[in-house]
């Protein structure tokens, strides 16, 4: 299996990936309107996620890089730069715009909250 994002398709560094990755795979998104959206990540996906990062890392002959401390904070960078670019390239309505920014706000916060518990389960599932 493969994750392929093309929307931050960019050459950077594998934590940062890493990161962009998880937020993708962790945050639910159950309906169009980004007020609905859950602050919360869902753990089981993130978990999931970091195991299979890992694993491809170490079968590409690549040393996995402990990022875990850093990992929630690299999420927060995601969170805001890929919002950022989503606000620059849409032309949506100042409401839709602010909508999106609540939500950013939303989930950076409760990522900030839950940083020790998050950096835990990405360095739970290191392998090696």
């Amino acid at each position: 299996a493969a994750v392929v994002d093309f929307n931050a398709l960019r050459l950077g560094p594998r934590p940062l990936d890493a990161a962009s990755g998880m937020l993708q795979f962790a945050l639910p998104f159950p309906r169009r309107d980004p007020k609905a959206w859950p602050a919360a990540l869902d753990g089981a996906s993130l978990a999931q996620f970091c195991i299979g990062y890992h694993g491809s890392q170490v079968q590409a002959g690549l040393a996995p890089a402990d990022f875990s401390g850093a990992a929630p904070w690299l999420m927060v960078e995601a969170m805001i730069s890929e919002g950022a670019r989503a606000l620059a390239l849409a032309k949506t309505s100042r409401e839709a715009g602010t909508s999106l920014l609540e939500m950013i706000h939303r989930v950076t916060g409760w990522i900030e909250t839950n940083a020790d518990q998050l950096a835990s389960l990405v360095a739970s599932t290191r392998a090696g």
